[in-house]
Parts: C-alpha cells; structure tokens; sequence
C-alpha cells in the first residue's frame, strides 16, 4: 500500500529549543492520573489520524493504507494472522485440511456469524466473493486467487476451493468477505452508490464517510471474536503531520502514524504519550516510466522515452546518495535501500553480496554519454524528467529535492511536482509519468508484492489495475508463476530472491531506503494497542485498534477528548514557532550540507 517524513538536520536551533522546552513544562502538569477500563468497557472512542486520503470502499478496488483501516474493521477474512509472530490462525474458517495432491481445500466455516444488517454469513458468500475476484482480473485481490479453479459451498459451514496446482498462499489469502445479499447486483469494479452504508461481518460497522474529513465506525456488540475495547473508531483527515501531531498533543486524537523524525523525538518527550518505532515494514522507492502499456500491451501515457534504456535508469540509480537520504531525511530512522525487500523481510529478502549500481556521479555520467545523452555547451544532456510524489507525507518532498540536485549535477534536468496520494496513483496508472516516488507496505507472505511487478499487474482499459510501475518481464512472470504453486518453504524462498534479483539486474526501479514507521498515541487515553508482529512491528491497523482499552480517570479527575485544550492551544503555539523557525533555518542549509 502506498507509504511518506519531513528533512531536519540533528541539530536544534537554540531558541527553538527553548521554545519546545516550554511547551513540555506546560504539558507535563496537565497530565492525568489514569487507570485500565474493567473488561468489556463501553466506553471510549478512539481518534486515529488519517494522513492520506482513503481511495475507495470498495474491497475490491481499495488498496490505500487507510482503506485496508477500514476494511480490517469493518469485514472478516477466511483466516487472519497472529499479532506476535504474523502466523495463519483461524478466522471465519474454524479449521482446514487438504486433499492428498494439495488441490482441493475443504475449510469448517464459523456458524452463527451475522452481517451487520442481521442476515446470517454463510459459507456461500465466501464463495461469492472469491467467484467474483476471478472473473475480474484487475481487481486489488485479484493474484490471490490466480490459481483458483472452482469455489462452492455445499452446506452453510463448508467451502471447497479447488485450484490449478498446490498453493502455499491459502492460509494467506487477505481478502475481505463481502455479503452476496447485497454485492450481488453491484458492478464489483464500480464505486459505491452515493447514500450507500457498508454491511460487513467486521466487530465495527462504517456509520459515518464523509471523505476528507472522518469516517466513524461503531462497534457491533456480540462479534464473535468477543468485545474489543473503544466503542467507536473515528479515522479524522488532516492535512499534515504537523496538524496530525498537534492534534495528538491536545487530545484532540489518539493515535497518530507517519510522524517526521522532528515530531517523534518531541513527542517522545511527552509524559502523555507513547512513542513506537517499527522497523522492517515498508519500503520506498523511485519508480520509473520504461514504456507504460496496458494488460493487453496497448501502449498508454506520455512517459520520456529515454526511459526505456536500462542505462538510464542505472545512470539514475547511481547518481543517488540514498545513505545522504536516511542521514538527512529519515534522521537515521530507517535504512539505505537496495533491493526490492528489506534485508529484515525474512526468510524472503534477497541483497546483492557487492552492489553493481553504488553512489557514483561519474560512473553515472559515462553511463548517459554511452546512451547518447551527452552534455551540451551548457552543461546540460538533451533530457528532461518529470518527477511526481505524494503531498501528504513530507519525507517525498525532500527526498525529490535531493533527488532533483543530484541529477542536476550529472546534467539531467528534472522538474518535481507533487500532489494528493490519489490523483498520483491515478497519473501513474495512465502512465502520464516519468518518475515518481512511492512506497509499500509489507505483508506477512510476499505474494501480493509480488505480483504488483507482472505483466497481468498493469490495468485495463478502465484504468484498473495494480501495477507499481509497469514492470513486463517473462523472466518474473515465469519465477511468480513458479513460486506461486511450491510447498517447499526453501525452494519457494529461493525462487523469491531469484524474482529479487532478476528485478535488481534490469534497474527497474530504485529502493532508496527502508523507512522507520514513527508512532505515537496517548497513553493516558488507551493502552493495549498491539504491535504487529510484537517484536518490531506497526501498531497503527486494524488489529491494533480492537484490542485498544479505555483509560478511566481517577475519581474527579476530568477526561475527555480536548480536556487539554487550554494547555494544547499554548502547546501548539509554542512548538508551531519552533517548527517554523527550525524549518527556514534548515530549508536554506540542507543542500550545502
């Protein structure tokens, strides 16, 4: 799913540390005594702060992060996945087992689980909704169920899936189970008619969708995972991390994710607060253009055809400093990128043992003279980029412009546009584009990360599709194809880093570094919220927020959302001033640096 930081230097202006020093004494005294809510509490709503805009409701063609938010609340899965350790563990399917040759899945479905319009899920609407996947091929779902051949349910409680050749994604299969009663005459492509509620089997139900600003979701009493904790779930839009994390120091939220290295570090500081720092869960990259077509071929967009030639993209690649870029963007919270998975992403990543394409300006200019691109009397090569990243996450910004300077110094001229999380995702599948930032989130099982490289990937006629930057090679498409139907766990493992490596080799797209996910909540609002996996994991998702617990005050202490307010508003006020002081100071400094 697509993924965003802000640049600051590691040094603190004086006075904007006198200013952030103030603003802690200010809050430290506003501080509540607290304690746990009883089990099965009522109370408590949990505000989560949206940093990009939801791209649809549509489980069938949503694949933004906070969409995959609501989805995990709102619908069940087949199976779903332990928090600890990221392990299949029993979901709607209370238990499996197979036929001899790996081919036919017989899964026990839960009995007595209802929508939350009151009708009873039955076994038949598993099968509907991985039927209808099948016959659309684009949709977000679909590489999960490629293999798929037949999907029935003889009885309420039984399902049947028979596929082409054994699988090892079964037990990984993420999709959302949506209620044939009502799907059955929607177009599953389409979007959601205007005035339309969602009913989902989910422990919420989405009562509330105003895009841009909240969703709010209400708990339903008797899901049979049992009660989670807050009794609702409002998702609130903002603009920037800046408001998201001001917004969290007043109590005006309760979570916020995507925070800067600047607004992590004085939120840890916090006594209200609690920090979380995942690692190993994502990754971003700058993705190119090599000649944009549809799924059938047809060539689409507008993208520079320079791009075609590896050379370019390698001269590009080498041209980057990504070390200068964790150093300077993530403040060292996060790591240079490489290959397609972080080294962490085990047993499934693959590294190069000795880089073929490292930081070198030079090597990278003599890879454009071989292409033909050579400097004119200016100093500058008959090429001109278009860069695009998303707005809502900082770190895109300043890594373009990095970016932006290094190309400019081998002579490659580019010009650095950025835009709302969706109109990108939209430009980058008409293929009208020549270079974009992006990011990923990382499943447990790498299949779906996968297959956004295939050929299949790249959208239709319609627009729909899943592709990350119209990568065609057989090659991949022969190792997917392959690693999609082997048992074995090693040879499986060895196929995904061939598929790795194979990427690597064409300079298809380039892994600038694999960032920390920055997080913070108020503690003296909730606890519980789970990471996942609980080493080193997220605990902004779905799975966090039903197992969130309500914190009740003290007798006589007051609690609530925005009992800080007096105190926020001098907080704000302060750490605004530091902000804006300690930005100009750096924005003018952070390229001679």
């Amino acid at each position: 799913m697509r993924a965003w930081a802000v640049l600051t230097n590691t040094r603190r202006s004086r006075i904007a540390g006198l200013l952030v020093s103030g603003a802690l004494l200010l809050s430290a005294g506003s501080v509540l005594p607290a304690q746990a809510a009883p089990a099965g509490s009522s109370t408590g709503r949990l505000d989560v702060a949206l940093l990009q805009q939801i791209d649809s409701l549509n489980p069938f063609t949503g694949i933004s992060a906070p969409a995959q938010q609501i989805f995990g609340l709102t619908y069940d899965r087949l199976t779903d996945y332990r928090t600890t350790d990221n392990v299949p563990v029993p979901g709607l399917a209370e238990s499996w087992q197979t036929s001899p040759d790996g081919r036919t899945w017989t899964f026990t479905i839960r009995r007595g689980v209802q929508w939350s319009d009151g009708q009873p899920l039955t076994a038949a609407d598993i099968a509907f909704t991985y039927t209808t996947i099948m016959k659309q091929p684009t949709s977000v779902n679909a590489a999960l169920v490629e293999a798929f051949t037949a999907v029935t349910a003889p009885a309420d409680d039984t399902l049947v899936i028979k596929t082409s050749a054994p699988t090892p994604t079964m037990l990984s299969l993420d999709i959302p189970i949506v209620p044939e009663h009502v799907w059955r005459t929607r177009d599953p492509m389409g979007e959601l008619p205007a005035g339309t509620g969602t009913v989902g089997s989910g422990p919420f139900r989405l009562v509330e969708a105003r895009p841009g600003e909240q969703y709010r979701l209400e708990r339903r009493a008797g899901h049979w995972r049992g009660t989670p904790g807050p009794a609702e779930v409002v998702l609130r839009h903002y603009t920037n991390s800046d408001a998201a994390a001001q917004a969290l120091r007043t109590g005006e939220v309760d979570v916020v994710g995507n925070l800067t290295p600047a607004q992590f570090e004085a939120l840890a500081r916090e006594p209200a607060v609690a920090t979380n720092e995942a690692r190993g869960t994502r990754f971003t990259h700058l993705g190119f253009n090599p000649g944009a077509a549809r799924a059938d071929g047809t060539p689409i967009g507008d993208g520079n055809p320079a791009l075609r030639d590896p050379r370019v993209r390698a001269a590009i690649e080498q041209a980057v400093d990504r070390r200068t870029l964790v150093d300077r963007v993530l403040l060292g919270h996060g790591d240079p990128g490489l290959a397609y998975f972080p080294p962490t992403y085990q047993p499934w990543a693959w590294t190069p043992a000795t880089p073929s394409r490292p930081f070198d300006p030079v090597a990278a200019g003599r890879l454009l003279d071989e292409a033909g691109l050579r400097r004119g009397a200016d100093g500058r090569r008959p090429l001109t980029l278009r860069l695009f990243a998303p707005a809502e996450r900082v770190h895109y910004g300043q890594s373009a412009t990095f970016i932006r300077e290094w190309l400019a110094a081998i002579g490659v001229t580019v010009m650095v546009t950025t835009m709302a999380d969706t109109k990108l995702g939209q430009r980058v599948r008409a293929g009208r584009y020549d270079m974009f930032l992006g990011g990923w989130i990382l499943d447990p099982d790498p299949a779906f990360l996968l297959s956004v490289q295939t050929c299949a990937a790249r959208p239709d006629a319609a627009g729909n599709g899943t592709t990350d930057a119209f990568t065609c090679n057989p090659r991949w498409d022969d190792l997917y194809r392959r690693q999609s139907h082997e048992l074995d766990t090693e040879r499986r493992v060895a196929l995904v880093r061939q598929m790795q490596q194979s990427l690597y080799e064409t300079a298809a797209l380039v892994p600038l570094y694999y960032p920390a996910v920055l997080e913070a909540y108020r503690r003296d609002h909730f606890q519980g919220l789970t990471r996942r996996p609980a080493a080193s994991g997220s605990l902004v998702g779905a799975w966090s927020y039903v197992t969130a617990t309500p914190v009740v005050p003290e007798a006589g202490a007051p609690r609530g959302h925005g009992a800080l307010a007096g105190v926020g508003i001098a907080v704000a006020v302060l750490l605004g001033a530091a902000a804006f002081l300690v930005h100009r100071r750096r924005a003018s400094r952070h390229l001679r640096e």
